[in-house]
């Protein structure tokens, strides 16, 4: 299910006329990096990992959106910190990669 959300995840940013090639290629490379570590993930973190990319998908459908509500994306992008933060002293790769989505998301004004 991960790989099946970053894929759409992908497939939104690829579609995305307000990014740059530069900022797509930077978000492809993160995405790529955390798809990596949510497979490296052992079978009992699954669901959380499963969780956090939900969560994600839900922030870039959000921000991306052309008439985004800044409360929504302050609320999915809360959510997502969360999640995150459950990781954060066994899982530090995902938590950085995660971090890095959302902080280019948000330096590209998103």
């Amino acid at each position: 299910m991960a790989d099946d959300t970053l894929s759409r995840i992908e497939e939104i940013l690829k579609g995305a006329p307000a990014l740059t090639p530069e900022k797509k290629a930077e978000l492809f490379g993160l995405l790529g990096k955390l798809r990596e570590e949510i497979a490296n993930l052992d079978p009992e973190h699954a669901r959380a990992a499963e969780n956090v990319v939900a969560q994600a998908k839900v922030l870039t459908l959000q921000a991306l959106s052309p008439d985004h509500d800044r409360e929504s994306l302050r609320h999915a992008l809360s959510a997502l910190a969360g999640s995150v933060q459950r990781f954060e002293q066994s899982h530090p790769q995902l938590v950085q990669f995660t971090n890095r989505i959302c902080t280019a998301l948000s330096n590209m004004g998103i």
